[in-house]
């Protein structure tokens, strides 16, 4: 009927602010919602409101299909409420159709709460086969389906104003159902196209090509939305990949070997030293090794990879130094001041955690950890020659490199008093060294030990050997028998 028409579209052109604000507020909450639980899942967020001229346009089209089928057009608001369920919609188009189902749970979850943004009313899967006509024309005959997408109408509350018995406005919330769709982006594209060229019929009536070109449109769309379904595997498998930890030292050094960084195939990677070293910054993946390279901007003149190479210029540098030394560059822990064995503390459990340390440390200098060696060993005999006016310090190197005590401190055993003095000598030495070479070493095995103590300082299986031609032999110390 005329006047229930004319009735509700005065009703809605005054409300359809509210709408439009409800719906970008629908929007914008399953955009936040989306974004905070599934920040994998990437989408296109949109919302609309009907216009008062397509109200129109549809109560018109739904009173004559009423008058058709039950001799009866629309008579009461009731009617309408019954009919028109699209006011105001919000469409989410995933990049990925696969990923519907997160959606889904996204707005299943959101009605279950207390507090929820909405609650549920009803959903529907839309889909138009080929031989549905709808309303586009009964002279085209489709050979493809037509829009498919799943449809959720949920109940949110919007304020609106309403007069009182003394005339006075009121403010109030009232409930209002939405329409939430969920296509894929390349459906959502279609659908706008076809959406007005066949069904608005902005332009006027479309002709049989245009309806045909829609149509092969369409199949493309739903040909592309195949490949996209294994772009999306592919590429979710990829990530996946990226963010498991390496199982071994050889995952690791195949990581490298694979990337496209010339940088991470130059000289041999220390795989077993590498790789726990990632583990106790929790950098142990492949994602994580790449952001490293990317972090080192080897093809910058002033990036951290060439900092660092002008810190070890003597020497060819292998991936494991620039990863090892841009992770020690960047993190608090390894202050190793505040590693340091206190002779205050409780001397046992320190001097054995120390002697670890300064073992490690050593065996690190005389490891292939640094090529050519030759450079090693002129390093080695520059700090001697720092530390050769403290006769204190000279023994206590001398004892580090050939006392007989060190494995059993190193397994836990309780050190003579000498021994602790050889700890707390040598640490001052290291810890005071300017050479970056024997700082760098120093700190890697304060923060391994520290965090890994068991193994950390093994894993270097050299021999314990240094050329120490330059510190006077002295005579090893006779360990006490304990009483």
């Amino acid at each position: 009927m005329t006047r229930i028409i004319d009735e509700c579209v005065k009703r809605h052109s005054l409300e359809r602010p509210g709408w439009i604000a409800l719906a970008e507020s629908v929007k914008r909450n399953c955009q936040a919602k989306m974004e905070a639980s599934y920040p994998e899942v990437p989408a296109m967020y949109s919302s609309r409101a009907k216009t008062t001229s397509s109200l129109r346009e549809k109560l018109e089209r739904i009173d004559e299909e009423l008058e058709s089928k039950t001799g009866r057009g629309l008579m009461e608001m009731q009617d309408v409420l019954e009919n028109i369920f699209d006011m105001a919609g919000v469409r989410i188009a995933l990049y990925f159709p696969s990923q519907r189902d997160k959606v889904d749970q996204m707005i299943k979850t959101e009605c279950r709460r207390e507090d929820g943004l909405f609650t549920l009313h009803s959903e529907t899967t839309r889909y138009v086969p080929a031989n549905d006509q709808g309303e586009i024309t009964e002279m085209h005959k489709r050979r493809f389906p037509g829009y498919s997408a799943k449809h959720y109408r949920v109940f949110a509350a919007m304020p609106v104003q309403e007069s009182n018995n003394d005339g006075y406005e009121e403010e109030h919330r009232a409930t209002y159902t939405i329409e939430i769709q969920v296509v894929s982006v390349l459906t959502h594209a279609w659908a706008e196209i076809e959406h007005d060229i066949a069904y608005k019929k902005i332009r006027g009536e479309p002709t049989d090509g245009e309806l045909t070109l829609l149509d092969g449109l369409r199949g493309n769309v739903i040909t592309a939305e195949v490949v996209l379904e294994q772009l999306g595997k592919t590429y979710f498998e990829r990530i996946e990949a990226s963010e498991k930890k390496f199982q071994d030292a050889g995952a690791l050094i195949s990581c490298l070997e694979s990337h496209p960084s010339a940088a991470a195939k130059d000289g041999k990677v220390h795989g077993r030293a590498l790789l726990k070293l990632l583990r106790i910054f929790q950098k142990d993946t492949p994602k994580s090794v790449e952001e490293i390279f990317d972090d080192l901007a080897f093809g910058e003149s002033a990036g951290p990879a060439s900092n660092i190479r002008k810190q070890f210029e003597e020497f060819r540098l292998s991936p494991s130094i620039y990863v090892m030394k841009y992770l020690l560059n960047n993190d608090v822990r390894t202050d190793v001041a505040q590693l340091l064995p206190q002779k205050a503390e409780a001397e046992d459990a320190e001097d054995n955690r120390g002697c670890r340390i300064l073992i490690s440390s050593l065996l690190w200098l005389i490891s292939n950890l640094f090529v050519p060696q030759p450079h090693v060993e002129d390093i080695f005999r520059r700090w001697v020659g720092e530390i050769r006016h403290d006769s204190d310090a000279l023994r206590s190197l001398q004892w580090a490199i050939e006392g007989a005590g060190r494995g059993e401190i190193i397994d836990g055993g309780k050190p003579e008093n000498f021994e602790h003095e050889h700890i707390q000598n040598l640490w001052r030495c290291f810890e005071q060294s300017q050479e970056p070479v024997i700082k760098f070493v120093f700190t890697l095995s304060c923060l391994g030990v520290q965090k890994n103590p068991e193994s950390f300082w093994s894993i270097n299986t050299h021999k314990m050997y240094l050329d120490c031609r330059d510190v006077e032999p002295l005579p090893t110390p006779q360990r006490r028998k304990s009483s």
